[in-house]
C-alpha cells in the first residue's frame, strides 16, 4: 500500500513538473519593476513605471468647398501641430532631481529649466525596445506622495528607436 502511494506521488510530481521544464523562465518573461528610463540634459533622472501622452496632435480645420456638381462639402485638413504633455509616474524615491528641476520653473527660471532628453522603454529583460527624444522640455507639474508624478511639456518629440 505504501509503495502504491509513493509511486502515485512520484507520478503526480513528474506530471506537475513537465510544464515548468518546457515553459520559458519566469525571469525571461516577467515585466520589470521599472519600464521607462528618463534622461534630461544628458543626465540620468530616473526609472518610471508608466509614461503616457507621448505623441502629437493636429487641430482639425474645416473648409467649406464646392464640389464639381455644386454641392457644398466640408473638407477637413490638419491645422496647428502641438506636442502632448508627457506624464511619468513612479513610487516616491529619495532622488531630488525632479523636485530641483520643478523648483527652477517655480522660481521663474524657465530658460535654465528647459532641456533636451529622452525616454526609453524597457522590455521584460531590461533591454531598450523604444526610445523617444524630446526638445525644450520643462516640468509643468510635480505631485509627490506615495507616488511621484511629473508632467513634462515639450516642443518636439520623435521616436528614434
Amino acid at each position: 500500500m505504501k509503495r502504491k502511494v509513493l509511486l502515485s506521488l512520484i507520478i503526480i510530481t513528474l506530471i506537475l513538473s513537465v510544464p515548468l521544464l518546457i515553459a520559458p523562465s519566469i525571469r525571461d518573461t516577467s515585466p520589470t519593476a521599472f519600464n521607462y528610463i528618463f534622461e534630461v540634459n544628458g543626465k540620468f533622472t530616473g526609472y518610471f513605471t508608466t509614461a503616457g501622452g507621448i505623441g502629437s496632435t493636429s487641430q482639425i480645420v474645416e473648409h467649406k468647398i464646392m464640389s464639381q456638381n455644386g454641392q457644398e462639402v466640408i473638407q477637413k485638413v490638419p491645422g496647428r501641430l502641438s506636442w502632448n504633455a508627457i506624464t511619468l509616474t513612479r513610487g516616491l524615491t529619495t532622488n531630488m532631481d525632479l523636485a530641483t528641476w520643478r523648483k527652477t520653473v517655480e522660481d521663474g527660471n524657465i530658460t535654465s529649466a528647459r532641456g533636451n532628453g529622452s525616454i526609453s522603454m524597457l522590455d521584460g529583460t531590461g533591454q531598450v525596445i523604444a526610445t523617444w527624444e524630446f526638445t525644450n522640455a520643462w516640468p509643468s507639474e510635480l505631485c509627490q506622495g506615495v507616488e511621484e508624478k511629473v508632467v513634462i511639456v515639450v516642443e518636439t518629440i520623435n521616436r528614434v528607436k
